[in-house]
């Protein structure tokens, strides 16, 4: 049986890990739209000529 400090850590660390993957979704999603939309820029002002 788990001690209520402890108890507490492992919530805290998982809770933890799920604000950092949530954080990292957020900012590689961002990241993926706007490189697609430079390089979709890139891609027409290239080939729309």
């Amino acid at each position: 049986m788990l001690s209520y400090a402890q108890h507490l850590t492992v919530s805290w660390r998982a809770i933890r890990l799920d604000v950092l993957e949530f954080i990292g979704f957020i900012v590689l999603s961002t990241t993926l739209r706007v490189t697609f939309k430079q390089a979709l820029k890139s891609f027409l002002t290239t080939f729309g000529k």
